[in-house]
């Protein structure tokens, strides 16, 4: 697991669980579910404390791995970086962090998905990087955005949590011009760092 994801995970010892939580994928409302039951042991995602006890932390869970559930879940890449645009354009991310103007979704395609100065990491990580080692999986289950709630009801399942209420964290789309050109859709599937991603996945518009 590459360091700088390490963020995004959600562990519990006690019930041997790994949730790994990749931008825009619906993972807030699955990180909310977990931690209400006592799944994360709060050490990777705590602020207050530093990289080498999580790192130790870590070592530690890694070195029984083959015993987590481990699981985790992914987009379509075209849908993924709308969301991530409409999130930042209604957050005022470009002004305050910026400080220029909201682009429109063709400028932030051909201006930004390229741009070290634009960092997002997980969103701009191919996806099958973030779940695959050496070509082989190292989830036990891959959800789907796009079969969110099967697919959380099949995690819900196998953790025996009984009746909750799922709520995906669906993007409101105010920006009606969040549409994809032909050549931005090029743009995309040429991104270097999406290759194997677009190759097994077969992601389509």
């Amino acid at each position: 697991m590459k360091q700088n994801c390490m963020g995004a995970l959600v562990i519990s010892k006690k019930y041997k669980t790994i949730y790994f939580h990749i931008g825009k994928t619906g993972g807030s409302s699955i990180t909310k579910i977990l931690r209400k039951y006592g799944y994360d042991d709060n050490i990777i995602s705590n602020r207050n404390i530093n990289i080498e006890e999580k790192l130790k932390y870590f070592e530690e869970v890694a070195q029984e791995w083959e015993n987590y559930y481990k699981f985790t879940f992914v987009r379509n890449k075209f849908t993924q970086i709308k969301s991530l645009y409409n999130m930042d354009i209604n957050g005022g991310y470009f002004q305050k962090k910026l400080n220029i103007n909201n682009p429109s979704f063709e400028e932030f395609i051909f201006n930004f998905i390229d741009n070290p100065m634009y960092v997002n990491n997980q969103v701009w990580m191919d996806q099958y990087e973030l779940t695959h080692i050496n070509d082989k999986c190292i989830f036990d289950f891959i959800g789907y955005f796009e079969n969110y709630g099967e697919d959380l009801h099949k995690i819900m399942n196998k953790l025996n949590f009984k009746k909750i209420n799922l709520k995906e964290n669906v993007g409101n789309y105010k920006n009606k011009k969040i549409e994809y050109t032909t050549e931005m859709i090029e743009k995309v599937k040429k991104k270097n760092t999406y290759q194997k991603e677009f190759e097994y996945f077969q992601w389509k518009i």
